[in-house]
């Protein structure tokens, strides 16, 4: 079963996306592919070429580079799911980084679970403006259930699950 892996991104944004694409070609899950919407036909273009100098880890064959006009982050993703072809859909934020199982450990837990929302229970977030790092999990303490509050951009869902928008609202809950 294809995992479709979405992100969007901006110009300026352009070393990260780098890392990103990288990043995805790392994964121990191969059935995947990256469906990177942007907004600039010239950087498309110019994130393309790179794509196709690089070599190295990187598979062009899984790789798509779709360009649209939109506004909103979320707009480039509907447009990302789209073109994407997977039955399992996944968020790929420009400035993640992911650990080489992610996909793999979200895919079996979904394939086990195909009505089920997967999510990471630790991120750590690293802010290059301000050099600060932080760090989330969702530990229990004490078997109560721990208040829930998820960013999309670790996310993974089948195709036939209603979208979750707009895109970077955190969705609160409890487990």
């Amino acid at each position: 079963m294809l995992v479709s892996c979405l992100m969007t991104t901006k110009p300026e944004r352009f070393p990260l996306v780098q890392r990103a694409i990288v990043d995805f070609s790392r994964q121990t899950l191969k059935d995947s592919e990256l469906v990177i919407a942007v907004a600039d036909a010239n950087y498309a273009s110019r994130l393309g070429n790179w794509v196709q100098a690089y070599g190295g880890d990187v598979d062009v064959d899984r790789l798509k580079i779709i360009c649209r006009t939109f506004s909103q982050p979320w707009m480039g993703l509907l447009y990302a799911q789209a073109f994407s072809t997977g039955e399992v859909i996944a968020s790929w934020d420009d400035d993640n980084l992911n650990a080489p199982e992610r996909l793999e450990s979200q895919y079996e837990f979904q394939d086990q679970h195909p009505d089920a929302i997967t999510v990471m229970e630790r991120a750590f977030y690293y802010f290059m403006d301000t050099e600060e790092v932080f760090a989330t999990s969702f530990d229990r303490p004490n078997g109560k259930p721990a208040e829930l509050c998820v960013q999309s951009t670790f996310m993974c869902l089948r195709r036939h699950m209603p979208p979750l928008m707009p895109y970077h609202q955190p969705l609160f809950g409890s487990i």
